[in-house]
């Protein structure tokens, strides 16, 4: 935590194939379309009734996990899942990554605020915002 405050970056997805950049503050975040593998620099448009994922680095054991604000309107939040970096049974309190995946619903602009914070506090010790324009394809 930065004395307090919060850290705001954003991701935005475009028209085109675009990079992400690989480090955003202290917890990298990649946004992938469903079919992508898990190839963390590029990303590409999204569809109106496609599914996409936001995946951010995470560690659940100490209390925070990333929680999703979104426009029903646009975006449907299919799963959420926390994946271990490491598969070792032994290894108690690991990093990993959790995962979103969501279904674009309609055409238009829309945003996911993503907040880092215990679920008992009201403050975010981090945010990002990730822009998301849905075409038709």
């Amino acid at each position: 935590m930065r004395g307090g405050s919060i850290i705001y970056k954003s991701a935005l997805i475009t028209l085109t194939i675009m990079t992400i950049a690989s480090n955003l503050g202290n917890h990298g975040c990649t946004v992938l379309p469903e079919d992508e593998d898990d190839d963390q620099s590029q990303t590409t448009v999204v569809g109106a009734g496609e599914n996409f994922y936001v995946t951010l680095e995470s560690n659940p054991t100490t209390g925070y996990k990333w929680e999703a604000e979104y426009d029903s309107v646009y975006l449907e939040l299919l799963e959420e899942k926390f994946i271990k970096d490491n598969d070792d049974p032994e290894l108690v309190g690991a990093p990993g990554h959790q995962r979103f995946k969501f279904k674009a619903l309609n055409t238009g602009q829309t945003e996911i605020k993503m907040l880092y914070k215990r679920s008992w506090e009201n403050e975010a010790i981090e945010e990002k915002i990730i822009n998301v324009k849905i075409i038709t394809r």
